[in-house]
């Protein structure tokens, strides 16, 4: 998928959730199906960059104000139209010169609504910096996954008293306790949730094939997008850029 393409910012209504399937009520919310978003952008050439001035900080400082900046002015610009309100792309984590956000699909509708607004915010990004200065360009993969599977939710505790007591314990045990502990305060600052499973090393597999120009889905993204034609969005244009074997996936 190219990635200039450029996407109408129209107002529209809001998606309609997915009817998700009723649960007993102490079913645990961290075992409930969600289909995930996952959005990938890199600096193009960090390690180059870095390597060869003394003078870098400011480039790789600029790219993480300023890209999630643009990213929810985006979507604050884009949602204005709608009868309510969804949840932006949330920032995940960094990995190097790299920053990953994740953000819960309620529908079709809204898969399509989150690929536009992350394509403005990587046209904004790439076009508004200062012609007369040499700057890095970035590239872009996006990718989805299915939880709690075939991909999982892995939690960590924060260097707690009861580290040690926890080692002690059945994994597994220990899992779903810090599961619903997060789930029950997903802001809480002593447990870490990171994601794994098939969808996620595929994902970070499509990462080494895009370039500024042109922005990697995974297939069932691909097909996620091209399954719904929302009223008021303009079509994403996707086209196969080749066909090759990804290593160990």
């Amino acid at each position: 998928m190219d990635g200039d393409l450029v996407a109408a910012k129209l107002a529209i209504s809001a998606p309609e959730p997915l009817a998700r399937s009723v649960f007993p009520e102490d079913f645990p919310e961290g075992l409930k199906p969600r289909l995930r978003l996952f959005l990938s952008v890199d600096l193009v050439g960090a390690t180059h960059y870095k390597q060869s001035r003394n003078r870098w900080r400011p480039e790789i400082i600029s790219f993480y104000r300023d890209f999630d900046f643009i990213l929810h002015s985006e979507f604050r610009t884009f949602v204005q139209g709608y009868a309510e309100s969804f949840e932006p792309p949330a920032f995940w984590k960094s990995n190097g010169d790299e920053m990953l956000y994740v953000c819960e699909i309620s529908s079709l509708s809204h898969a399509q609504a989150l690929m536009h607004v992350w394509l403005w915010a990587l046209h904004r990004y790439q076009t508004q910096r200062a012609a007369a200065e040499e700057h890095l360009e970035v590239k872009s993969t996006a990718w989805v996954g299915l939880f709690p599977a075939p991909n999982s939710e892995v939690f960590f505790r924060r260097g707690a008293p009861s580290l040690d007591a926890d080692l002690a314990r059945d994994a597994n045990v220990v899992q779903s306790e810090l599961r619903d502990e997060w789930y029950a305060n997903p802001t809480t600052p002593s447990i870490t949730r990171e994601f794994v499973g098939p969808s996620m090393d595929t994902g970070f597999r499509l990462t080494s094939w895009a370039t500024p120009n042109r922005l990697i889905l995974s297939v069932d993204l691909a097909f996620l997008l091209t399954s719904s034609d929302p009223e008021g969005l303009g079509p994403l244009t996707l086209r196969l850029s080749g066909q090759e074997k990804l290593k160990g996936v």
